[in-house]
Order: C-alpha cells, then structure tokens, then sequence
C-alpha cells in the first residue's frame, strides 16, 4: 500500500510537468511544423487510396440488370472498404468510343458485366486488373484463351453465372427420389461441368445420362434422346443448346415426356421450368464487392481465383411441379434448403 501511495504521488507530481513541457511543444515553430508534416502525410495518404479505388464497370448493354447491379456493387463495397469512391458505368459501346475511351486511362480496376461485354473489352488495350462477372464459365476460359500469357498471369479473375456442381445437385436430390437419372447435355466448351456432375452424382444418390453436341447435331433431338431414357432434364448455361431459339422446344419436349426441366435462372421457371438454380444480382454484387475489396486491400497487387457464386436461391413453379406429381410444397427436405435460400 504505501509503494503504491508513493507512485501515486510521483506520477501526480510528473502529469503537470509533462503537460507543460508537451503544450509548450505545440505552440513552439518546431511544433507547428511537426503536426503540419502529419497532416500532409495523412492527406498524401488518403489521396493515394482515392487513387486507388477508381472503379471502371462496363456492362453489355444499358439495362436495368448491368446499371443496378454496379450501383449494388458500389454500395456493398463502401460497407467494408473506403467511403471516398469514384466509379464510372459505360456500355462496351460507350467504352469503345474513342473519346470516352481517351478519358479513363486512370482507372485503376474494371469490372466486366455479362458476356458480350467480355467477348470485345479482351481485344482493348486497357491493362488494368479486371474482374469478369455475370459470364459463363466456357466464355470466361474462351477469353483468357485469347490473351497474352504474361497479362493471363494475375490480372485477371472471374465470378461464374454456373452454379458449382454441389449446389445443383444438392437441391435436385431434396427434389427429386433417389437414384434419380439427369438427363444433361454438354458441349466440348463446358463438358468439364458435365465431368464435376458426372464425379459428384453418387454422393448426392443421383444418376448422369450425359452426351457431347457434336457439331451440326440439333441440340434438341439430342435432348429428345437423352430425356427418353431419364428421370428429369438438368439445363447448364449454354448459348449453343439452350439458346432462345430452342428453349420453347425444349420446354414443350419436357411437357410431353412428362419430366421435370431444372434450369439456370428465375426467367426458366416463371417460362414454365419446374425449377432452378440461381444467384440473384444482388448476390453477384455482394461477391463481387468482396473480390474488388481484397484487390485494393492488396494494393492491386494480388486477384484471387475465378470463383463460382458462392450464395445462391432456389425458385420452382408449384402449378407445374404438382402436375409433374412433384408436390414439393410437402417436402420437407426439399422445403428447409428452399427456406435457407428463398428466391429474391
């Protein structure tokens, strides 16, 4: 008690003494100085990181699903990284204009919306590190395809519009019986997804009748084929089978078999699908944010890997699950994975 007393007293005699000597300081010149040389440094700072976080996003066309989703990407970015943002949205059209294009030489990161975008943004001479997002997997490998080796290394990177293979099956097994066959139709670009099914399916008790389209095959015969000798059609993003054109095919195929067609967006099951496995634009902006926010945590130094969605929603058609005898509404498995990833 009395050492404490006694330390005590000396650190009451030393406050003053050191407030004094530390006020006479700040008012000296040499003090002025001192915090005038922090400020500045602080500010320097601070501009370097404005610098930094220049965001170029350009989409494929002026819709409403490019423009909102970089404006969701930008406000779930400024959650967990710096308030100060620039950020500029051009249409591929409007970026390769060549006036436009003269005036974004500083930005420092770009952000490449959905697959035409891609397809002419890789031919410009724009090097700056580049997120590829809303694209399928075969598109964003037919991409890096055609770029130089030296600008593939670490100055690219991708979110995937797939699903992994574990999410589409996981749902489909909750969905479907076991022992289940899916009828799924690849082509030489995406069969390396038809092959992450294929090595997945018995895990999930689920079977894979798969084919390869062969050029000048019709996708839709080939389709005929398989689902004749399946238990349901499982679509993978595709341009070449499942493009507008056949969908309305494919569709009324599924409808006369009498078997479920499980597709890739909300579009399918409000088209008549019953059901799919999707990520919401709201959770590519969130991934998305995420993936820009270690790029300037690394100083742009460092992209992580292509990655598939990690969240994902599940929406099905009930009028034409019940039809098909799927009454997934009384499922309990199938409804607690539907309630942890409702459709939004």
């Amino acid at each position: 008690m009395v050492e404490m007393h006694h330390k005590g007293e000396w650190m009451r005699c030393w406050r003053p003494a050191q407030h004094k000597a530390d006020t006479a300081l700040q008012r000296s010149p040499r003090g002025v100085i001192l915090r005038l040389s922090i400020l500045l440094s602080l500010l320097a700072t601070h501009s370097t990181v404005l610098a930094d976080t220049k965001i170029l996003f350009v989409t494929s066309n002026n819709s409403e699903i490019y423009t909102a989703f970089a404006r969701d990407t930008i406000n779930q970015l400024k959650k967990v990284s710096y308030d100060v943002l620039v950020s500029k949205v051009l249409t591929i059209t409007e970026y390769l204009d060549r006036k436009v294009y003269d005036s974004i030489d500083d930005y420092s990161i770009a952000v490449i919306c959905g697959d035409q975008a891609g397809q002419q943004f890789v031919n410009s001479s724009l090097r700056i590190p580049t997120v590829y997002t809303l694209i399928p997997r075969q598109s964003y490998d037919t991409l890096i395809a055609q770029q130089t080796r030296e600008w593939q290394h670490g100055k690219t990177t991708a979110i995937y519009l797939d699903q992994p293979a574990e999410h589409q099956l996981r749902v489909i097994e909750a969905a479907l019986q076991d022992n289940s066959e899916l009828a799924v139709l690849g082509s030489a670009s995406n069969w390396s997804e038809v092959e992450q099914l294929i090595s997945l399916s018995a895990k999930y008790k689920l079977r894979i009748n798969s084919q390869i389209l062969s050029p000048g095959q019709d996708p839709v015969q080939e389709l005929e084929r398989l689902l004749d000798n399946s238990d349901a059609l499982l679509a993978l993003p595709d341009a070449d089978i499942y493009s507008k054109a056949n969908f309305q095919a494919i569709l009324l195929m599924a409808y006369r078999f009498n078997k479920p067609l499980i597709g890739y967006s909300s579009a399918y099951v409000k088209a008549g699908a019953t059901l799919a496995i999707y990520s919401t634009q709201a959770q590519f902006a969130k991934q998305t944010a995420d993936v820009l926010n270690s790029i300037i945590k690394s100083g742009q130094k460092a992209l992580p890997a292509p990655a598939y969605p990690s969240e994902y929603s599940i929406e099905y058609n009930r009028y034409v699950s019940k039809s098909l005898g799927l009454y997934l509404e009384n499922n309990l498995k199938f409804q607690q994975l539907y309630n942890q990833h409702p459709p939004q």
